[in-house]
């Protein structure tokens, strides 16, 4: 049965990774993964494209392809693109995977402090993308007092 194109759900043994993808494996990371699949689900959609005999090459969402194996998900929401070339995937994968805006470190910092109150750094470095001393370092870099902070002229 062909599946529709656009947003649609789909059994997740229909999906293969793309042996293109560039995205680098990282255990820590497929942990923290993990952890989120568990918390909250799957929250972001797989992208995929059609190929032949009810197969579907995974775009974009290899390292979660991965994570709904290991957890033994039965379906998954993607979206669908169809029949399209391998040239158009990769530049739909490297266009999705690296359109990303530029981190404020100071709000990231001011936010992760706040969740802190709440929750403990170390609860807080099982599914976040940092550690818990990098954490540590954000709200740190809030509490320092810059008035007594003294140039010594040396660039580093």
């Amino acid at each position: 049965m062909e599946i529709k194109k656009g947003f649609t759900d789909i059994e997740v043994s229909k999906l293969v990774k793309a042996d293109w993808n560039y995205k680098e494996e990282d255990e820590n990371q497929t942990k923290k993964l993990i952890e989120n699949f568990k918390r909250n689900g799957q929250v972001e959609n797989i992208q995929i494209r059609k190929l032949k005999k009810d197969k579907y090459e995974v775009v974009n969402g290899n390292h979660r392809l991965d994570v709904m194996n290991k957890l033994k998900m039965k379906k998954c929401h993607v979206f669908n693109y169809g029949v399209i070339s391998l040239s158009n995937a990769k530049r739909i994968a490297i266009e999705t995977n690296e359109t990303r805006f530029q981190t404020n470190a100071f709000k990231l910092g001011e936010i992760i402090k706040e969740i802190s109150a709440d929750v403990n750094l170390d609860e807080l470095e099982k599914t976040m993308p940092y550690t818990a001393d990098e954490m540590q370092n954000m709200i740190e870099v809030l509490d320092f007092n810059w008035d007594t902070f003294e140039d010594d002229g040396v660039e580093v």
